[in-house]
């Protein structure tokens, strides 16, 4: 830092830099006693920045990226990338924080969507914790892009706003979406499976002239086959909190889509359902008993 101060021609955003790389070494050597000298020098970064930004610590110098370094902590090590995020640059150390910033954010957009009476911490401030509706989605996503992402966890960003936009009845916001989500950046991984053939079924059911309920019934068979057996690879290992999010919210859509279908056919005006459709039901009652298992208790207690 000394350096930098007494160099030539360094811009402040370079010197911005210099300051939160000293907090972060600071944050991992010093005990919690003298955690203010790494509070101080993020301090003295945020000034710089505030004099000249710069996208690569625009989600630090937020106020929820800020209270985030500061409450947290976290190792380093060279981690495989997941099927969410990966390390953008792994010779920068504010890479790795970075990345699992994002795998944060994205748990807390998951969690918004699939269980919005639970509480969770306000994206915009820092003060008391308070329910999460789904308009507080687009908050967490618009931190999640001030990251400046890896490919994987833009691609989420964006499927997550397309599903916040559906619950919204944002149809067109949504349809904005639809050519980044069709492009995903890991297409074989099971779980981008099952969420790509998911969300084609939903986006053709929502559509402004949507095919017959029996166009729609084989996609929305197919879909729930590629949740069980996303479920099935999963079984062999603790899943993830976000992978039983983002299966729980297939799962979702794929009975949101069902009822949707037998309502468009009469419903019960028609009398009993029919037998395919009814092992579809099953099949993805049966999957949304499996993940339930699987989450935290706490997750299922809505307030």
């Amino acid at each position: 830092v000394n350096l930098g101060e007494a160099a030539g021609p360094v811009s402040t955003s370079q010197l911005a830099h210099c300051y939160v790389m000293l907090a972060l070494q600071l944050k991992q050597c010093l005990p919690s006693l003298l955690q203010f000298f790494s509070r101080y020098y993020l301090s003295s970064g945020r000034a710089f920045y505030q004099k000249q930004p710069c996208n690569h610590l625009q989600w630090l110098m937020s106020p929820y990226g800020y209270k985030y370094f500061l409450s947290n902590q976290w190792g380093y090590g060279l981690p495989q990338p997941t099927v969410f995020t990966s390390v953008t640059d792994p010779t920068d150390p504010l890479s790795f924080v970075a990345r699992i910033y994002r795998e944060h954010l994205l748990e807390r957009i998951f969690k918004a969507l699939v269980t919005p009476g639970t509480t969770q911490e306000p994206a915009a401030d820092e003060g008391s914790i308070k329910r999460c509706p789904t308009p507080e989605v687009l908050t967490y996503i618009k931190l999640l892009a001030d990251c400046h992402c890896c490919e994987r966890s833009a691609w989420w960003a964006s499927l997550l706003q397309v599903a916040a936009n559906w619950l919204l009845s944002e149809d067109a916001a949504a349809e904005r979406l639809y050519p980044r989500v069709e492009a995903p950046p890991a297409p074989q991984e099971p779980l981008v499976r099952t969420v790509m053939a998911t969300f084609r079924l939903r986006k053709a059911a929502l559509s402004s002239n949507p095919p017959s309920a029996h166009s729609l019934l084989p996609l929305s068979d197919a879909a729930s086959q590629l949740l069980q057996e996303s479920l099935t690879v999963d079984a062999c290992h603790k899943p993830d909190t976000k992978v039983l999010l983002a299966q729980l919210l297939v799962c979702d859509w794929l009975l949101e889509t069902r009822t949707a279908l037998w309502e468009e056919q009469g419903g019960s005006a028609q009398g009993p359902v029919s037998s395919d459709q009814l092992s579809g039901f099953q099949a993805d009652l049966s999957s949304l008993c499996r993940i339930t298992q699987e989450l935290p208790v706490q997750l299922l207690q809505l307030n």
